[in-house]
C-alpha cells in the first residue's frame, strides 16, 4: 500500500535531529514512490527547524499539528520507536535517498574524518574519555585528520545549529569515514 501521509508517533519525541532527519527520510522515499506530495501529522509538540531540515532532500511535503488522534484520512504511515514499519519500507528500496548537498566555502584537509562524540541518551554516552582519545589516537595514526562536527566542533560553521545543517553534511560528504555516537549525525 503506498501511503501519502505519516503520523508521528507520540512514542518519539521529535527533539532530536536523527529522529526528524529520520522521518524526513521516510517522507522521500514515499514522495519518490509516486512524485505526490506527503503530508506529516505531529500530535505531539512541534516539528523543530522543519524547513530546514526538508531543504536537504528534493521532495514536495508539508507537516500539520492535529490535537487529537481524529485525522482527516483513513491510512497512514506510522513513524515510531519500534521501526518495525520504517525497516519494512527500507527494504523496499535499494539506497537511502540521498540529501542534496551544495558546496559550502570551508577549508577541509585531503584525508580527514568527522568524529561526533557529544550523544546525550543512554549508551551514547558509554564512551569514557579515555575511550574516546583512543579512538581518535587510532584515526591519527592512520594518518588521518579530525574534523568534530555538531556539538563540540570548534569551527562555529559545523557546531550543532540546524543552520549549519548544511555545512556538516558538506564536510561530512567529503570525509573518509564519520565516526560518533550521535544518530543526528549518523542520519547525514
Amino acid at each position: 500500500m503506498k501511503f501519502k501521509n505519516i503520523l508521528l508517533n507520540d512514542s518519539i519525541s521529535y527533539i532530536g535531529v536523527g529522529d526528524r532527519l529520520d522521518a524526513i527520510m521516510i517522507a522521500k522515499i514515499l514522495y519518490d514512490q509516486d512524485k505526490l506530495p506527503v503530508t506529516m501529522y505531529q500530535l505531539r509538540g512541534t516539528f523543530d527547524d522543519f524547513d530546514e531540515l526538508t531543504s536537504l532532500y528534493d521532495i514536495k511535503v508539508s507537516i500539520e499539528y492535529p490535537r487529537s488522534r481524529e485525522l482527516r484520512f483513513s491510512s497512514f504511515f506510522e513513524h515510531n520507536a519500534k521501526g518495525y514499519d520504517q525497516i519494512s519500507l527500507l527494504k523496499t528500496v535499494k539506497d537511502f535517498p540521498k540529501i542534496k548537498i551544495d558546496p559550502v566555502d570551508i577549508e577541509i584537509p585531503d584525508k580527514f574524518v568527522t568524529v561526533q562524540f557529544d550523544g546525550k541518551q543512554g549508551p551514547r554516552t558509554a564512551c569514557s574519555p579515555k575511550e574516546i582519545q583512543r579512538i581518535k589516537s587510532f584515526y591519527k595514526e592512520q594518518g588521518y585528520e579530525l574534523i568534530t562536527v555538531a556539538g563540540e566542533a570548534t569551527n562555529p560553521m559545523l557546531t550543532g545549529k540546524t543552520s549549519n545543517i548544511k555545512n556538516i553534511a558538506y564536510v561530512m560528504s567529503k570525509a573518509d569515514l564519520h565516526v560518533g555516537v550521535d544518530s543526528g549525525m549518523m542520519n547525514l
